[in-house]
């Protein structure tokens, strides 16, 4: 192996270290959640507000961690973003009260934004394009299995010390990342702009924040305005008006937050609304699944962890894999199978509300992580396959954010349809197999947007740089 080859693995294994403190955080919260509403006595849609509350700025502020990773370094950014992860995280852990939690939540999500974005620009950068997708599936693959030991300790660490002992972990976790980071990571090029943020597009950043949240307050309005979800057309209004005024803001200035540019080349499109339809079956079903454990089959927290692992499990190979393959095939293939065996796993996930066992939930969360995880980084690769090098960053801020909305509409629809249908009188067992079948109309729309992707014939020799 060249010195150049080592240098970038040594990088690349640091890059995994943010990832792998966000998605623990994320695999211990969603086994956490049972305990969390008991504690709290709070409905579905409520606490959906546990995961979407984190979500909110994750998603919004992701452009803004990929434009100062442009200007200011990537490594600086990544630590900053660390920094303000622990604290989030230490708020989390001295919570003693539904607001307090959902503080830290909030600021847990500030600091972890900038995550996706950085690494993915970061690896855009120092790989050739040839191994890019490997080098994608490799940083990926590091989340399933912290998300593996997430849903196992956070399991037995509820059941045995209570669910705000979990918040110990991430900051570990973090701590290492800040370490590693620091000793490893050099951001590519030099960066002296003072001014940048001073000339940020502050005005579309906040707009375009405030147009998520009223589209979150509209999907999610009973803890807002007492109207029942998606029926409050002053708020839907805000949204609209908000929206048209960011998109117009956004084409008159001279350096906008989101270069909606980017957006006309029609392989970054196709390949960020896939990547959030494949987020929004994800996101909905990783939500439904530790309830419908502990309502329906009378599961505890370790149980929940050990069956919710499963998916992050089988995430793993394909994920890891699925790199080499797009390298190899292209993009289309890979994503096309990885979603349509992701839609279909849905319907293992509504036939396990028929028994009592949980064989069709184990069975559908393995084929939905092997689905997931093959799609991952080939909708990476495609997505970042023809953006210039020099708005790597902010393409990759755009693509992430696009991407995670639809974890966040995903988390946030599945616990509003799930509380309505309990309303409605519907049992427990009939309201999550109807929560669980809307996901799979999402997952249909994805494999169908992909399927008109055209792309290069890549070349399928590997390159000898990158063969570790």
């Amino acid at each position: 192996m060249t010195k150049r080859a080592a240098n970038r693995r040594q990088m690349l294994i640091a890059l995994m270290l943010p990832q792998l403190m966000v998605v623990i955080n994320l695999s211990i919260v969603s086994v956490a959640l049972p305990a969390i509403r008991e504690t709290f006595n709070a409905p579905a849609d409520l606490m959906a507000w546990v995961v979407t509350i984190y979500s909110l700025p994750y998603v919004a502020l992701m452009p803004l961690y990929g434009r100062l990773g442009d200007d200011l370094g990537i490594r600086r950014m990544i630590l900053i973003g660390a920094a303000v992860f622990l604290v989030g995280t230490t708020v989390n852990a001295l919570s003693q009260s539904l607001p307090l939690l959902l503080l830290g939540r909030f600021i847990q999500g500030l600091g972890a934004s900038g995550t996706v974005p950085l690494a993915i620009a970061m690896i855009s950068r120092i790989f050739p394009v040839e191994t890019r997708g490997h080098a994608l599936g490799q940083w990926n693959s590091i989340g399933p299995v912290a998300s593996v030991a997430g849903a196992v300790t956070g399991g037995l660490i509820i059941d045995n010390l209570g669910w705000r002992s979990i918040f110990l972990v991430p900051l570990l976790a973090g701590g290492v990342t800040v370490y590693l980071v620091r000793r490893t990571v050099r951001s590519p090029g030099h960066h002296e702009h003072v001014n940048t943020l001073r000339a940020f597009d502050w005005t579309g950043a906040l707009l375009l924040s405030a147009t998520l949240t009223a589209l979150l307050f509209y999907i999610t309005s009973r803890p807002i305005t007492g109207r029942p979800p998606l029926t409050d057309w002053r708020l839907l209004l805000v949204t609209a008006t908000l929206l048209a005024a960011f998109v117009q803001y956004e084409k008159g200035t001279t350096t906008p937050f989101i270069d909606l540019a980017i957006l006309s080349d029609s392989t970054f499109r196709k390949a960020s609304i896939a990547s959030a339809t494949r987020m929004f079956v994800m996101s909905g079903t990783a939500f439904l699944t530790p309830l419908f454990l502990a309502d329906v089959k009378a599961l505890g927290a370790t149980a929940i962890g050990l069956i919710v692992m499963i998916r992050s499990a089988a995430l793993f190979p394909t994920m890891y894999f699925g790199g080499r393959v797009a390298d190899r095939w292209g993009s289309r293939g890979p994503v096309i199978l990885g979603l349509s065996v992701q839609a279909a796993s849905i319907v293992l996930l509504i036939l396990s509300g028929i028994g009592d066992g949980v064989i069709w939930v184990v069975l559908g969360l393995l084929l939905n992580g092997l689905g997931a995880g093959l799609a991952l980084p080939a909708l990476h690769r495609a997505a970042m396959s023809t953006p210039e090098g020099s708005r790597g960053g902010a393409a990759a801020g755009l693509y992430s954010m696009i991407r995670f909305w639809g974890m966040m509409l995903g988390t946030a629809l599945a616990g509003v349809l799930l509380q309505s249908l309990l309303d409605r009188g519907m049992t427990a067992r009939t309201s999550y197999r109807f929560a669980f079948a809307s996901t799979i109309v999402v997952g249909i729309i994805g494999v169908a947007t992909i399927a008109t992707l055209r792309e290069r014939r890549p070349d399928k020799k590997l390159s000898a740089d990158f063969r570790f």
